[in-house]
């Protein structure tokens, strides 16, 4: 109970299945995107943006070096990736594949403005 003798929940965590299992919240199917916000090299990490899993995790998606490696991936790359829940019970990226911008040429020779990222679409794999 807490000061106003009211129930209060205490020591919370998100429910994660057992061996390996991303538990029920997390379908591991789902395709998201979002772009690489910071990589460390040295570190071997970094994290990718995405308005949908913040709003799911409250927080970036972890980004393993052999991810980035795997989609020679940089900071600033627009990405799909599904995501899984590690040892550390946190989301990390996996199947990422790196959003590769259409080539626009109109008839002429000249090159288009590429669209934005609001205007590339994806659908759910």
């Amino acid at each position: 109970m807490n000061k106003a003798n009211k129930p209060q929940a205490r020591n919370v965590a998100r429910y994660v299945g057992e061996d390996g299992d991303t538990g029920s919240w997390v379908d591991g199917k789902k395709t998201y995107v979002g772009r690489v916000k910071e990589y460390w090299p040295g570190k071997g990490y970094g994290f990718i943006a995405c308005q949908e899993t913040q709003g799911i995790f409250q927080g970036d998606v972890f980004l393993h070096k052999k991810q980035v490696e795997e989609a020679n991936l940089e900071k600033g790359n627009l990405v799909t990736f599904s995501v899984e829940i590690n040892s550390k019970s946190r989301p990390q990226a996996r199947n990422v594949e790196r959003v590769k911008a259409p080539s626009y040429a109109s008839e002429s020779g000249r090159q288009a403005a590429p669209q934005s990222e609001a205007d590339i679409q994806m659908e759910d794999a």
